[in-house]
C-alpha cells in the first residue's frame, strides 16, 4: 500500500527477505553454513539470498518456514510486516530489482518505470517508437531552460536504491525479534 510519505530511498522486495532471513537465521543461532545445509542450498545461494540479490521461491518460503519453525503464511506475514516498517522509514519498497523509482510530486507517489517499458524500447515496438517520436517532438518545441529545469527536476525526484542489509535489518529486527520472542513464549 502507497501512502502519502517523503520517501527518501527505494528498496526492493528481495532485499526485505534477505533482512528478513537473516533476522530470522540469527534469531534461532543459526549459522549461514548450517542453514544452507539443512535446506540442500549452497552456502553462495544462500548469500545471495541474503543480500537481497536473488529472488526467493515459494518452495524456498515453505522449506525456510520450515527450519524457523513457521508456517509459510507466518513467514508471509512476518515479510509483510517487515516491508510495512521499512515503508515508514521513508523507504519505498518497489517489487523488483529492475525498476526505477521516482517520485511524482503532483501526487506525491511513487511512480516505478517497469522493465516491460524498457524492454520496449530495446526490441523497437511501435508502441515505443510512437513514443520516442512523441518525446522528440516536446524535446524539439522546449527551450534548454525550459529541459534542464526538467531534468533538474527529475533528478532530484530520483529515488537512490537502498541495497545495505544491515541497514534494512536494524529497522525490522526490534519489531521481528519481539514477535518471535512472543511466539516461543506461546508453545
Amino acid at each position: 500500500m502507497v501512502r502519502e510519505l517523503n520517501y527518501n530511498f527505494s528498496t526492493t522486495v528481495s532485499h526485505v527477505t534477505g533482512a528478513l532471513l537473516h533476522c530470522l537465521r540469527e534469531f534461532k543461532g543459526i549459522t549461514q553454513t548450517s542453514l544452507a545445509e539443512s535446506t540442500g542450498m549452497s552456502t553462495s545461494g544462500l548469500s545471495k539470498l541474503e543480500k537481497g540479490e536473488t529472488n526467493i521461491s515459494i518452495e524456498q518460503i515453505f522449506i525456510f518456514g520450515q527450519q524457523f519453525g513457521l508456517k509459510s503464511s507466518e513467514f508471509m506475514v512476518l515479510l509483510e510486516e517487515s516491508i510495512e516498517l521499512i515503508n515508514k522509514k521513508g523507504i519505498f519498497v518497489a517489487n523488483t530489482k529492475s525498476k526505477a523509482v521516482h517520485i511524482d510530486k503532483t501526487n506525491n507517489i511513487p511512480v516505478v518505470m517497469g522493465v516491460g517499458a524498457i524492454m520496449g524500447l530495446a526490441v523497437g515496438s511501435p508502441i515505443a517508437a510512437l513514443g520516442i517520436a512523441a518525446l522528440s517532438g516536446m524535446i524539439a518545441q522546449s527551450s534548454n531552460d525550459v529541459l534542464k529545469k526538467q531534468i533538474e527536476s527529475r533528478e532530484k525526484n530520483e529515488l537512490q536504491l537502498l541495497t545495505d542489509i544491515g541497514t534494512l535489518k536494524n529497522i525490522i529486527q526490534p519489531s521481528i525479534l519481539k514477535k518471535l520472542s512472543e511466539r516461543q513464549l506461546l508453545n
